[in-house]
């Protein structure tokens, strides 16, 4: 309850700045304008890809569109004078910030493994209820994506620092996992999966 009462005042807070701070620039105030809508549409279809198993290539890539999205959106809320459709804009954003920094701190990319020219094995922060770190195999597609083509959330392996592959034909992988051995005392641990997305 608190962090709800201190996440809102945050918000009231920063749409407050534009009434005191008498602010009349009205470049500035396009330009924000500007890279709020473009950081808004990257972030929607980051969304959407993301709630098809897609995103864009790269270890990193959907963390910066998140970022992005919440920091231009902050900036915005400070600088630019309200109006009835700046507080529409507010109040709906105020709904998607949760849910932006819960993906956005939960399930991280931490490193990532080339098994072959087409997919990569990837290791991911746990959830708040996790026992410990998510593995993922992705596959390039359409040369900017990658599709998760298999995730593991329940092998209780941390501080995992390297994955070798011992064979992999596309459909089933088998790998060797190098962890801290504190939850699971096989190491390296023997994985074998199954590729759920088979085309």
């Amino acid at each position: 309850m608190t962090a709800i009462v201190a996440y809102l005042f945050i918000i009231i807070v920063l749409n407050f700045v534009p009434v005191f701070g008498q602010f009349n620039l009205p470049r500035l105030e396009k330009v924000v304008i500007q890279i709020s809508n473009y950081s808004m549409i990257a972030y929607g279809v980051s969304m959407t890809l993301f709630f098809f198993d897609f995103k864009f290539i790269g270890l990193y890539t959907s963390t910066i569109i998140g970022l992005t999205f919440i920091l231009t959106n902050l900036v915005f809320f400070g600088l630019i004078r309200n109006t009835g459709k700046k507080l529409l804009r507010v109040a709906i954003l105020t709904l998607i910030f949760p849910i932006s920094l819960y993906i956005l701190f939960v399930s991280q990319p931490i490193s990532r493994f080339k098994i072959n020219d087409s997919y990569t094995i990837e290791v991911l922060t746990g959830g708040f209820l996790s026992c410990g770190q998510i593995i993922d195999i992705t596959e390039n597609r359409y040369l900017i994506f990658e599709k998760k083509v298999h995730d593991e959330s329940s092998l209780c392996l941390r501080e995992i620092t390297k994955i070798e592959t011992v064979k992999f034909d596309g459909k089933h992988g088998e790998f060797l996992i190098y962890h801290n051995g504190k939850v699971h005392s096989e190491n390296p641990y023997r994985y074998k999966a199954e590729i759920m997305d088979i085309k």
